[in-house]
Protein backbone atom coordinates (compact mmCIF):
# COMPACT_ATOMS: atom_id res chain seq x y z
CA UNK A 1 0.00 0.00 0.00
CA UNK A 2 1.37 3.70 -0.61
CA UNK A 3 2.43 5.74 2.00
CA UNK A 4 0.43 8.38 3.26
CA UNK A 5 0.79 11.90 1.73
CA UNK A 6 1.79 14.62 3.61
CA UNK A 7 -0.49 17.41 3.90
CA UNK A 8 -3.09 15.57 2.27
CA UNK A 9 -6.49 14.48 4.10
CA UNK A 10 -9.51 12.18 3.57
CA UNK A 11 -11.77 15.23 3.62
CA UNK A 12 -9.63 17.44 1.07
CA UNK A 13 -9.84 14.26 -1.37
CA UNK A 14 -13.47 14.69 -1.10
CA UNK A 15 -13.51 18.17 -1.48
CA UNK A 16 -11.54 18.41 -4.79
CA UNK A 17 -13.34 15.26 -5.79
CA UNK A 18 -16.81 16.84 -5.19
CA UNK A 19 -15.72 19.94 -6.68
CA UNK A 20 -14.37 17.78 -10.36
CA UNK A 21 -17.83 15.84 -9.98
CA UNK A 22 -20.10 19.16 -9.87
CA UNK A 23 -18.13 20.17 -12.93
CA UNK A 24 -17.61 17.41 -15.35
CA UNK A 25 -19.86 14.39 -13.84
CA UNK A 26 -18.59 11.10 -11.97
CA UNK A 27 -17.62 9.29 -15.07
CA UNK A 28 -15.99 12.44 -16.57
CA UNK A 29 -13.84 12.82 -13.83
CA UNK A 30 -10.70 10.14 -13.22
CA UNK A 31 -8.84 9.22 -10.38
CA UNK A 32 -5.91 10.48 -12.12
CA UNK A 33 -7.96 14.14 -12.54
CA UNK A 34 -8.81 14.05 -8.61
CA UNK A 35 -5.32 13.02 -7.84
CA UNK A 36 -3.91 15.95 -9.49
CA UNK A 37 -6.30 18.35 -7.82
CA UNK A 38 -5.26 17.22 -4.58
CA UNK A 39 -1.48 17.45 -6.12
CA UNK A 40 -0.64 13.99 -5.06
CA UNK A 41 0.16 10.95 -6.82
CA UNK A 42 -2.57 8.40 -7.99
CA UNK A 43 -1.10 5.84 -5.63
CA UNK A 44 -0.57 8.43 -2.95
CA UNK A 45 -4.48 8.75 -3.58
CA UNK A 46 -5.10 4.50 -3.45
CA UNK A 47 -3.71 5.41 -0.03
CA UNK A 48 -7.20 6.51 1.12
CA UNK A 49 -9.37 5.35 -1.00
CA UNK A 50 -8.55 1.89 -3.30
CA UNK A 51 -11.00 2.40 -5.88
CA UNK A 52 -12.83 5.10 -7.37
CA UNK A 53 -16.39 3.42 -6.57
CA UNK A 54 -15.33 3.58 -2.97
CA UNK A 55 -14.68 7.27 -3.23
CA UNK A 56 -17.98 7.96 -5.12
CA UNK A 57 -19.69 6.19 -2.26
CA UNK A 58 -17.64 7.98 0.40
CA UNK A 59 -18.41 11.10 -1.01
CA UNK A 60 -22.00 10.33 -1.42
CA UNK A 61 -22.58 8.59 2.03
CA UNK A 62 -23.18 11.65 4.29
CA UNK A 63 -26.43 12.77 1.66
CA UNK A 64 -27.24 8.45 1.59
CA UNK A 65 -27.27 8.83 5.42
CA UNK A 66 -29.25 11.30 5.54
CA UNK A 67 -32.32 10.10 2.76
CA UNK A 68 -31.86 7.10 5.49
CA UNK A 69 -32.77 9.04 8.13
CA UNK A 70 -35.57 10.99 6.10
CA UNK A 71 -37.26 7.32 5.25
CA UNK A 72 -36.62 5.97 9.14
CA UNK A 73 -38.23 8.80 10.39
CA UNK A 74 -41.07 8.54 7.93
CA UNK A 75 -41.70 5.21 8.81
CA UNK A 76 -41.92 5.92 12.54
CA UNK A 77 -44.46 8.50 11.65
CA UNK A 78 -46.40 6.47 9.89
CA UNK A 79 -46.43 4.01 12.18
CA UNK A 80 -47.61 5.83 14.97
CA UNK A 81 -51.27 7.30 12.72
CA UNK A 82 -49.56 10.78 12.26
CA UNK A 83 -52.00 12.77 10.69
CA UNK A 84 -52.21 12.68 6.92
CA UNK A 85 -51.63 16.39 6.49
CA UNK A 86 -49.21 16.71 8.98
CA UNK A 87 -47.20 13.25 8.19
CA UNK A 88 -46.84 15.42 4.26
CA UNK A 89 -45.92 18.39 5.39
CA UNK A 90 -43.17 16.61 8.02
CA UNK A 91 -42.22 14.38 4.88
CA UNK A 92 -41.79 17.43 2.79
CA UNK A 93 -39.47 19.54 5.37
CA UNK A 94 -37.28 16.61 5.99
CA UNK A 95 -37.16 16.23 2.13
CA UNK A 96 -35.98 19.74 1.56
CA UNK A 97 -33.19 19.41 4.38
CA UNK A 98 -32.14 16.36 3.30
CA UNK A 99 -31.49 17.47 -0.53
CA UNK A 100 -30.59 21.11 0.55
CA UNK A 101 -28.16 19.93 3.33
CA UNK A 102 -26.26 17.97 0.62
CA UNK A 103 -26.94 19.98 -2.44
CA UNK A 104 -23.74 19.07 -4.45
CA UNK A 105 -24.29 15.32 -4.31
CA UNK A 106 -27.75 15.88 -4.97
CA UNK A 107 -26.82 17.94 -8.23
CA UNK A 108 -24.73 15.24 -9.14
CA UNK A 109 -27.08 12.71 -8.31
CA UNK A 110 -30.10 14.46 -10.40
CA UNK A 111 -27.94 15.50 -13.66
CA UNK A 112 -24.80 12.38 -13.77
CA UNK A 113 -26.48 9.16 -14.95
CA UNK A 114 -23.11 7.80 -13.90
CA UNK A 115 -24.03 8.42 -10.25
CA UNK A 116 -27.18 7.09 -10.51
CA UNK A 117 -26.11 3.75 -11.56
CA UNK A 118 -22.95 3.69 -9.22
CA UNK A 119 -23.15 0.01 -8.04
CA UNK A 120 -23.35 1.26 -4.28
CA UNK A 121 -23.98 4.86 -3.72
CA UNK A 122 -26.30 5.11 -7.11
CA UNK A 123 -28.94 2.03 -6.07
CA UNK A 124 -29.09 2.66 -2.97
CA UNK A 125 -30.20 6.72 -3.10
CA UNK A 126 -32.60 5.20 -6.23
CA UNK A 127 -33.89 2.44 -3.22
CA UNK A 128 -34.28 5.27 -0.37
CA UNK A 129 -35.97 7.65 -3.31
CA UNK A 130 -38.60 4.79 -3.83
CA UNK A 131 -39.32 4.22 -0.62
CA UNK A 132 -39.94 8.00 0.44
CA UNK A 133 -42.27 8.07 -2.93
CA UNK A 134 -44.10 5.48 -1.61
CA UNK A 135 -44.41 6.91 2.33
CA UNK A 136 -45.24 10.38 0.60
CA UNK A 137 -48.12 9.02 -1.66
CA UNK A 138 -49.66 6.72 -0.07
CA UNK A 139 -52.16 3.46 -2.04
CA UNK A 140 -53.54 5.56 -4.86
CA UNK A 141 -52.08 5.51 -8.48
CA UNK A 142 -53.48 9.25 -8.22
CA UNK A 143 -51.69 9.96 -5.35
CA UNK A 144 -48.32 8.49 -6.78
CA UNK A 145 -48.82 10.86 -9.53
CA UNK A 146 -48.99 13.92 -6.62
CA UNK A 147 -46.64 12.82 -5.15
CA UNK A 148 -44.10 12.80 -8.05
CA UNK A 149 -45.19 16.26 -8.97
CA UNK A 150 -44.66 17.10 -5.11
CA UNK A 151 -40.99 16.21 -5.02
CA UNK A 152 -40.24 17.39 -8.82
CA UNK A 153 -41.55 20.94 -7.94
CA UNK A 154 -39.45 20.61 -4.36
CA UNK A 155 -36.41 19.10 -6.34
CA UNK A 156 -36.51 22.19 -8.94
CA UNK A 157 -37.19 24.65 -6.10
CA UNK A 158 -33.63 23.73 -4.50
CA UNK A 159 -31.91 23.34 -7.88
CA UNK A 160 -32.21 26.51 -9.29
CA UNK A 161 -33.37 28.57 -6.20
CA UNK A 162 -30.61 28.21 -4.43
CA UNK A 163 -28.38 29.77 -7.24
CA UNK A 164 -30.87 32.86 -7.04
CA UNK A 165 -29.68 34.20 -3.72
CA UNK A 166 -32.82 33.36 -2.20
CA UNK A 167 -32.69 33.03 1.49
CA UNK A 168 -32.84 29.14 2.66
CA UNK A 169 -35.69 29.34 5.12
CA UNK A 170 -37.57 31.20 2.39
CA UNK A 171 -36.52 28.93 -0.27
CA UNK A 172 -37.76 26.08 2.27
CA UNK A 173 -40.98 27.76 3.08
CA UNK A 174 -41.68 28.20 -1.10
CA UNK A 175 -40.50 24.89 -1.86
CA UNK A 176 -42.78 22.65 1.07
CA UNK A 177 -45.82 25.07 -0.11
CA UNK A 178 -45.40 24.47 -3.73
CA UNK A 179 -45.21 20.81 -2.89
CA UNK A 180 -47.84 20.65 -0.58
CA UNK A 181 -49.91 22.12 -3.37
CA UNK A 182 -48.91 19.64 -6.24
CA UNK A 183 -50.23 17.12 -3.32
CA UNK A 184 -53.50 18.77 -2.65
CA UNK A 185 -54.01 19.14 -6.74
CA UNK A 186 -57.32 17.49 -8.01
CA UNK A 187 -56.67 14.78 -10.55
Amino acid sequence: MPRKPEGVTRGLILDQAGQLFLSRGCVGTSVRDIAAACDVSVPALYHYFPSKDELVSAWCEPFVAASERVVGALDHAAANATDGAEFQTLALELYFDALAGHESVFRVVSTDRGLRSHPLAGHRLAELAARYLELLAGPGADDRLRAVAAVGAMRLLIRYGTRGGVDRSDLRAQAVASARAALAAIP
